[in-house]
């Protein structure tokens, strides 16, 4: 879901994730996550950003800590890295703008996780990525 000036540009998206952990004796585990997510729906066809679309590629290295005692398994998860970001949009029918940038991120994770079995995971998760920029010059509450 796009924040700041972004939610008055683009509308939501979709997402798709991959991630690697290894898991210590404890409760703890290091891993890292990848993203990809697309924001392809102009919100407002009337504003000067035309056919507005955007794409976030987070790469996160993270550090998870879980209670492991039951087959109900909360956890925490932090994570820092950097972001791939693009925005694209068109000024007038023959002209447009592409942006591209990468940015340092920071992703704070809750989740619970069932154990189906001993290698079968059921998870819920919710979290955001925290991204170190705003929107470009002319968006929608780019100074903040």
């Amino acid at each position: 879901m796009p924040i700041t000036g972004y939610k008055q540009v683009v509308k939501t998206g979709w997402l798709m994730s991959a991630e690697g952990k290894y898991r210590f004796k404890s409760n703890f585990a290091v891993g890292m996550k990848t993203q990809f997510a697309r924001l392809q729906k102009d919100k407002d066809p009337n504003d000067g950003f035309q056919q507005a679309r955007m794409t976030i590629t987070p790469v996160i290295f993270t550090a998870e800590y879980g209670w492991f005692k039951s087959t109900l398994q909360p956890y925490v998860t932090g994570g820092l890295g950097i972001t791939f970001f693009n925005i694209n949009y068109e000024t007038s029918p023959a002209q447009g703008t592409s942006i591209n940038n990468v940015i340092f991120t920071m992703m704070p994770l809750v989740g619970l996780r069932y154990a189906a079995s001993t290698n079968v995971f059921i998870f819920l998760e919710s979290g955001m990525q925290l991204i170190a920029d705003g929107p470009p010059i002319g968006f929608p509450k780019s100074e903040k």
